[in-house]
C-alpha cells in the first residue's frame, strides 16, 4: 500500500517516509488509515520502497507469529529511521542461525514470543558468539517479566552498567518497549525488585532508549521473609530444600548457623542462591 488517508487527506509513503528520514516527523506517530476499510496502517521505511501495511491488533488475534513478525518490522523500520544498515533474517555463522534483525555487522536483536528451550538458545547465543556478535534478546508478551522469575526467563537477561542487569520487553498492541532494569533477585527465593522504563517502539523511542541513564537506587529485601521461606521449602521436601539441606548437613551446621547477611542481599536475576553459594566456601565436615 503507497498511499493512506492522514486527517482526510491522501500522502504518499515515499512523502512521509522522506519526512521521517531528514527528522521533520517521527515515524509512526500520526494516525494513518487504510483507505479502504479505514483502519490504521503503519509506514515501513525499512526497505528501499516506502509502504504502508495494516496494524494488526493482537486482541483481535493473530497469535505469536503475528506477534513476532509485527514487532520484528516495526523495530526493523525504527532502526533504519535511526540510520542503522539494519535488515531481517540475515543468515549468519555459516547458516547456523538466521537473525531476526541484524542491526549492524557487530548487533543482533532476537525477538523471542514463543517458548524457547535452554539448548536451543544456547546454540543461538554461542553462534552469536563466535561471530562476535551481541545478541539483544526482546520478548513478546507471554514471556513478560512479573514478581517472581520463571526459569524460562533467565536466559534473555543482559548486564550495562548504569542499567545493571536488564530484561527488554515489547508490547504490539500499544507499539512499546519496556525496559527492565536494575533488576535484582532475592537471595533465596524467586523473588524480584526492579524498575521499568517506557519507549515508544520507533526511531525516537530507540534514541532515547539508548540514551537512558537512570541513577542506581538501593535495593533491600527482607531477611525474615527469606528465612521463612527456606524453612518452608526444608520442610516442604522441595528440590530446593532438600538440595540445601544436604549441603548444610555436608557442612555440620543447621538453618540457625547460617549468617544473617545471607538472607539480606540480592543477588544477579537467575544465579545460584546466596546460602548455596556459601555453604560451597565451607569444610565438609558431616557431625
Amino acid at each position: 500500500m503507497y498511499a493512506a488517508l492522514l486527517n482526510s487527506t491522501l500522502v504518499l509513503a515515499i512523502s512521509e517516509a522522506q519526512l521521517v528520514r531528514t527528522g521533520k516527523k517521527a515515524l509512526n506517530q500520526s494516525a494513518y488509515q487504510c483507505p479502504n476499510c479505514g483502519g490504521r496502517v503503519l509506514l515501513s521505511v525499512a526497505s528501499k520502497q516506502a509502504f504502508f501495511r495494516h496494524h494488526r491488533s493482537l486482541a483481535a488475534g493473530g497469535g505469536e507469529q503475528a506477534e513476532h513478525r509485527g514487532l520484528k518490522l516495526t523495530l526493523l523500520a525504527a532502526l533504519v529511521a535511526n540510520g542503522f544498515p539494519a535488515k531481517t533474517e540475515v543468515v549468519l555463522a555459516g547458516g547456523a542461525i538466521r537473525a531476526d534483525v541484524l542491526a549492524n555487522p557487530q548487533l543482533a536483536f532476537e525477538i523471542q514470543c514463543a517458548p524457547l528451550g535452554l539448548a536451543e538458545y544456547r546454540q543461538r547465543h554461542q553462534c552469536y558468539q563466535q561471530e562476535q556478535i551481541r545478541d539483544i534478546w526482546i520478548v513478546g508478551r507471554r514471556h513478560f517479566l512479573q514478581s517472581r522469575i520463571k526459569a524460562s526467563q533467565c536466559q534473555y537477561f543482559r548486564y550495562v552498567p548504569g542499567w545493571g542487569d536488564y530484561y527488554l520487553e515489547a508490547d504490539h498492541a500499544r507499539q512499546r518497549l519496556c525496559l527492565n532494569y536494575q533488576v535484582h533477585q532475592a537471595p533465596i527465593s524467586r523473588h524480584l525488585h526492579y524498575f521499568r522504563a517506557y519507549f515508544a517502539l520507533d526511531d525516537q523511542g530507540l534514541a532515547a532508549l539508548w540514551q537512558f541513564q537512570p541513577t542506581e537506587q538501593p535495593v533491600a529485601f527482607s531477611a525474615s521473609r527469606e528465612q521463612a521461606y527456606l524453612r518452608q521449602q526444608i520442610q516442604q521436601r522441595t528440590q530446593l530444600g532438600q538440595e540445601i539441606a544436604t549441603a548444610l548437613y555436608q557442612a555440620g551446621l543447621t538453618v540457625t548457623d547460617l549468617p544473617d547477611q545471607l538472607f539480606r542481599h540480592s543477588r544477579r536475576p537467575g544465579t545460584r542462591n546466596l546460602v548455596l553459594q556459601w555453604l560451597a566456601t565451607q569444610k565438609h565436615s558431616p557431625q
